[in-house]
């Protein structure tokens, strides 16, 4: 009958209902701690998720305030706000795998282990986040304990770097390959299915110059992964990453129909990831402390490392760049001496003699610059030729002080400072593209307008001592025209870099901080305690 027919339809419908937690996507659940900074924790977490193609939901176990210099503080969520996170993914979304990060208390660990069991969540990857990069102390002494005991031995994959390994097994934390292999045996002796070691803090030297984890299972497997180490500092979240890709190819294996997922193989795929990330997270720059995050989404965005304000301000606002631009600030230097007018007249008539010859080849630089622009780039010719004229203005200037100062600005010839910078100029405008000359270029300018302004700012407080000869040369340097200047080369610093690769970006950086390396270098040439050079034939 039609009403039998209506109640079998229902039924139907009520069981594909009922079953649609078959998942159109690989779902992983992780429990974990938020870290503002995005570089770690849940946001590490998600972001890893994503790259990979899988979906992330999360319970928050800990909100931390933290950035790039560290932890400035960690505020635990209460458990049964905890659990109720956990009862509410579980209920609709489910996951095919739970993985677990910084769990502050022991009170945390229990809700959590609660909860997965009662779910039946039995794959899980189990990151013991005890430590983060910085050195700072995330958990409670007794959740080591807590771990060991409660989350270890049910870990599908357990993740610890050295120091959380050597916490859970009660000794000193491995210090080489064999240690590891040692350690990552005994962890496994405790209860867990598999082993990745972290071997992220093994020196070089030990490693045999790039990384190596240790993977062991309950199957025989005890194995050295080795990678390639990149110089980078941006390692903030890394353990985090590592833990959250191989979740997520793990989840993928199960979403694919895998009874028993392939560990090893989502492991090394995971360790792939992570490789790709680091590689692509070199000329990432993001917050002024030691340890910056990773670049989650590999070669998607665009220009690396050049932000929102693009690549002129990212390379101005590299460490390395900032402390070369301290170093030319520093107290008995050539630009302090001249602030405060006590550099000897000498030493000034010497810089004056000097930088005329600089500035004639940075003139040619930007003459040969222009030369490289599209034909169709009017606009780019124009501001080109704004910052020739701006060096034809600073030659007169110069001419003026030579007057002034009895310097004659004849047959002059480059000290080794000096010809070290008009070479790398000269180098750099011959084989490089507009890009390159532009990265070269723009440490001068920059740098310039910087000293004349924190010099003028400096001049004005109460009690500042005055430059007296030299109050011209800061005001030139300090001037809304210079600083026009400045920005216009920036400008197209910014324009004909936009969107570079990261290996693009490391080059430019590579020009940028040689050419303020340069700079300090021709600065101390006059400094006043310096043996006087000979600046004319």
């Amino acid at each position: 009958s039609c009403s039998s027919m209506a109640s079998l339809f229902v039924a139907l419908i009520s069981v594909v209902v009922a079953t649609a937690r078959t998942h159109d996507a690989p779902i992983v659940l992780t429990v974990a701690g938020s870290d503002s900074g995005g570089g770690a924790g849940i946001q590490a977490d998600i972001k890893t998720c994503e790259a990979l193609g899988v979906f992330a939901t999360t319970a928050i176990v800990a909100l931390t305030a933290q950035n790039t210099k560290g932890v400035q503080g960690v505020f635990g969520v209460p458990k049964e706000f905890v659990r109720e996170q956990i009862d509410s993914v579980a209920d609709d979304m489910g996951a095919h795998v739970v993985k677990t990060g910084m769990l502050p208390t022991a009170e945390a660990i229990e809700a959590v282990a609660a909860a997965l069991d009662a779910h039946g969540k039995t794959v899980r990857v189990i990151d013991p986040v005890f430590v983060a990069a910085s050195g700072d102390t995330l958990v409670a002494p007794e959740a080591v304990e807590s771990i060991r005991n409660i989350l270890l031995p049910s870990a599908t994959v357990l993740t610890p770097n050295m120091h959380e390994a050597g916490a859970l097994l009660g000794r000193p934390p491995p210090e080489t390959v064999a240690e590891m292999r040692e350690a990552a045996s005994a962890l496994l002796a405790l209860g867990a299915r598999s082993v990745v070691l972290k071997g992220g803090r093994l020196p070089p030297s030990e490693a045999g110059g790039g990384m190596v984890d240790i993977f062991a299972d309950t199957n025989g497997h005890l194995l050295e992964l080795r990678h390639t180490r990149y110089d980078t500092p941006n390692t903030h979240g890394t353990g985090c990453t590592l833990a959250a890709a191989i979740a997520a190819e793990i989840a993928k294996q199960i979403h694919a129909g895998a009874a028993e997922p392939d560990i090893l193989a989502a492991v090394r795929s995971a360790r792939e990831y992570l490789s790709e990330v680091l590689e692509t997270s070199v000329a990432l720059r993001i917050g002024a402390g030691a340890r910056g995050p990773l670049n989650h989404a590999r070669a998607a965005w665009a220009p690396l490392g050049a932000g929102s304000e693009g690549v002129s301000a990212a390379l101005w606002g590299d460490a390395q760049v900032q402390l070369i631009a301290a170093d030319c600030r520093q107290s008995g230097g050539f630009v302090a001496a001249l602030a405060d007018g006590s550099l000897p007249k000498d030493r000034f008539a010497g810089y004056v003699a000097q930088d005329k010859f600089f500035l004639e080849a940075f003139a040619q630089a930007y003459a040969i610059a222009l030369s490289k622009l599209p034909p169709a780039d009017s606009r780019g010719a124009r501001e080109f030729a704004a910052l020739v004229k701006g060096v034809v203005d600073e030659l007169q200037l110069h001419a003026g002080y030579a007057a002034q100062w009895g310097v004659s600005m004849e047959g002059i010839a480059p000290v080794p400072e000096c010809l070290a910078y008009v070479t790398f100029l000269r180098e750099v405008a011959a084989s490089g593209d507009v890009p390159a000359c532009a990265a070269a270029m723009v440490p001068c300018m920059r740098l310039y307008a910087h000293l004349g302004q924190t010099l003028q700012a400096a001049s004005q407080r109460p009690g500042a001592p005055s430059a007296g000869p030299y109050a011209e040369w800061i005001a030139t340097y300090a001037h809304p025209g210079f600083e026009e200047l400045a920005a216009t080369l920036e400008s197209l610093l910014d324009r004909y870099a936009a969107g570079v690769s990261p290996e693009r970006f490391a080059e430019l950086r590579a020009l940028y901080v040689r050419a303020m390396e340069l700079e300090l270098d021709f600065f101390q040439a006059w400094r006043p305690h310096q043996p006087q050079q000979k600046s004319e034939l």
